[in-house]
């Protein structure tokens, strides 16, 4: 993402990069907020929305038939442990934010993942799963 000022705005926004095909050089002068710093707001958590009462929770994710095994190499989470139970199953343990992206990130293993806990957690995939299912039936 682009953190930028831009237009009218007085507020940093926020530009996906690869929806951006073209950029013009302006003539005006760039604008600054006084003391905004990028790791604070970055750290602010603005890119990930925050789901659910608390937002950080300790996840232990179950993956099955290889999925998941490329967290070993590109981590979810820098406090990250990796469990092998067996050839195909992984358990991942980490302390991450429970956002609407993890959500999302998790969904998209379908069927080779499982959460164990937060229990919170397991019942809102739970229910997502539930009515995807019921589209399908």
């Amino acid at each position: 993402y682009l953190v930028a000022l831009w237009n009218d705005y007085n507020d940093p926004r926020h530009m996906a990069l690869h929806r951006i095909e073209r950029a013009n050089k302006s003539g005006e002068r760039a604008r600054t907020l006084p003391d905004f710093q990028l790791h604070e707001h970055i750290n602010s958590g603005v890119f990930d929305i925050r789901a659910g009462e608390s937002s950080e929770c300790a996840l232990k994710l179950r993956f099955y038939h290889g999925a998941g095994a490329h967290l070993k190499e590109s981590p979810l989470e820098k406090n990250q442990s990796i469990r092998t139970i067996d050839e195909q199953t992984l358990e991942l343990t980490a302390t991450t934010h429970d956002s609407h992206e993890l959500r999302w990130w998790i969904l998209g293993f379908g069927a080779n993942v499982e959460v164990v806990e937060p229990p919170a957690l397991r019942e809102a995939i739970a229910e997502q799963v539930r009515e995807a299912a019921d589209r399908y039936a």
